[in-house]
């Protein structure tokens, strides 16, 4: 049976707000910060991307002090993430080991914080991280909502909106003064090698500055605000 652990520890100036403790499950020792309105009934859990990005991160960022102002926010690291420590079997790196792992962060959370009303926002692969755990034996019961915040869940005809979105802008940015033309030439070799391969090996859209223009995190975050305090009664 997997041991839920309150660890104790010294605030340094990186943790000086808010409740900071830890849960260790399974050779991870996974730090859970939790920080904003602790006077407000909703209560939002962060699921960080990577894998083996921070949510500790996360909670430093100017978007998500937005959320604190109204709503108790929860940042945590995933294992062998952030400031995860203790000696995990690498064989614990796996999809449903994070998925675990996360029901046991919310397991503890709901014990500490009962009564709240909770939501859940994953970034990058905690997309997929937690909709995998929501849709698992009925999880989504526990919350009022989830939120998407840059991330995948149809990989194929995501991948081909991006791909047809490049191919279309490719003469363009040929056609511009000092254009890399070799660069250009082998990601139309590329695709019309691997027509039903979008993402396969590379990812053009990372290194071409092509991608659609998304907004920034902060934006994106106090949009996040404005439908979540339609959702929930002031």
């Amino acid at each position: 049976m997997a041991a839920l652990l309150l660890g104790a520890c010294e605030k340094s100036e990186f943790q000086r707000e808010g409740d900071f403790f830890h849960l260790s499950h399974k050779g991870a020792k996974m730090p859970i910060w939790v920080k904003g309105n602790f006077s407000s009934d909703v209560m939002i859990i962060t699921v960080h991307g990577g894998p083996g990005d921070s949510g500790m991160a996360h909670a430093v960022e100017t978007g998500f002090q937005y959320l604190e102002a109204d709503y108790l926010m929860v940042y945590y690291d995933q294992r062998y993430a952030g400031m995860t420590r203790g000696n995990p079997d690498p064989e614990t790196v796996n999809p449903d080991q994070y998925i675990e792992d996360l029901g046991k962060v919310v397991q503890l959370i709901k014990s500490k914080y009962p009564g709240k009303k909770l939501f859940m926002i994953g970034h990058s692969w905690g997309v997929q991280l937690s909709s995998g755990y929501l849709g698992r034996d009925n999880h989504f019961e526990d919350f009022k909502g989830w939120i998407d915040l840059d991330g995948s869940l149809y990989g194929d005809p995501e991948s081909q909106m991006m791909k047809d979105y490049i191919l279309e802008r490719i003469p363009a940015k040929r056609a511009e003064p000092g254009a890399d033309q070799e660069y250009w030439q082998f990601i139309i070799d590329f695709y019309e090698e691997n027509p039903e391969r979008p993402l396969a090996t590379i990812q053009p859209w990372n290194h071409t500055g092509m991608h659609r223009p998304v907004a920034g995190m902060c934006k994106t975050l106090i949009n996040i605000l404005r439908n979540l305090r339609s959702l929930t009664p002031s």
